[in-house]
């Protein structure tokens, strides 16, 4: 019975199929996604890189500027893979920021591109305090040094 229901919606979804690779638009579209955000991190790198010899302020600001841009990106539509990448750039971009004294316009520190899930940090310590409390009245209902 439900086999032969099965072959009935099949055949009833193919006939009425208009587009036979339905499926390739949904590729499409994520291609185009990877493909943008990698554009973004090349462009980032090649900005620290192309000025290699000098990190001068100019430099520091731009980079600034493009990071807190695509960390609004990352934190808007979360993508672990492109958050971390961010955070790697933050690294890199905070050590060369050791060799500039002063810089108007660019922080020395950026922040951070990984965003702390709220909810793992508000239910850890519940946690922890539910298993201390039932351990407490468990202890003292046993009596153990009594």
């Amino acid at each position: 019975m439900a086999l032969q229901l099965y072959r009935i919606f099949l055949k009833t979804y193919f006939d009425t199929l208009t587009d036979d690779h339905i499926c390739m638009n949904y590729v499409d579209d994520s291609k185009n996604i990877i493909l943008e955000k990698s554009a973004k991190l090349t462009e980032l790198y090649d900005t620290i890189n192309n000025n290699k010899k000098a990190f001068d302020c100019a430099c520091a600001r731009k980079c600034y500027d493009l990071y807190i841009k695509y960390v609004e990106e990352c934190h808007n539509d979360y993508d672990y893979d492109y958050c971390s990448e961010l955070q790697s750039f933050k690294h890199k971009h905070d050590n060369n920021m050791k060799s500039i004294e002063t810089c108007d316009g660019a922080e020395k520190i950026l922040p951070s591109a990984i965003k702390h899930d709220l909810h793992v940090i508000v239910i850890i310590p519940m946690i922890i305090l539910t298993i201390l409390s039932f351990l407490v009245f468990v202890l003292y209902k046993v009596k153990l040094f009594g």
